[in-house]
């Protein structure tokens, strides 16, 4: 596996609901909610979990882009970071009122990503697919990170 690739190229996922109706509190990092298929793009392992074992160091994330054809998925979409000590940081992501689409959300607020992590999206609307694409700190802002 070259790691190199993974320095500016975002970490993709897709959670999609197939059932006709809400699932709740999916850990997008080790998904275990039935009819909810977690997806990774580009990445021969089944989850963001395994991915940063196999990258063997945490993944900072700078930015997420949130997109989903539904909007209103896009605005119930509330997610948390959960540490390994059980603390959470809750993340309500809104809509700027001056962007040209309401199908994606940019998430400004950086925070790192570990194999003992969690990232728990609250509530999927039946028969959508909401996406993440988280793209890695810049290593001049390590310093901002949200830990």
């Amino acid at each position: 596996m070259d790691k190199s690739q993974y320095e500016a190229q975002p970490i993709i996922v897709s959670i999609e609901n197939t059932s006709d109706e809400w699932r709740a509190h999916i850990n997008v990092l080790d998904n275990t909610v039935k009819d909810v298929n977690v997806t990774i793009a580009h990445v021969d392992n089944p989850t963001v979990k395994d991915l940063l074992t196999e990258l063997g160091r945490d993944f900072i994330v700078g930015v997420t882009y949130l997109l989903c054809k539904d909007v209103d998925q896009i605005i119930n979409s509330t997610f948390q970071i959960v540490d390994e000590e059980g603390n959470a940081m809750h993340y309500i992501p809104t809509i700027d009122p001056h962007q040209e689409t309401d199908d994606i959300i940019t998430i400004e607020i950086a925070f790192m990503l570990n194999k003992d992590r969690k990232m728990i999206l609250q509530n999927l609307r039946p028969k959508t697919t909401v996406e993440f694409r988280m793209y890695p700190q810049a290593k001049e802002k390590l310093k901002e990170v949200v830990a």
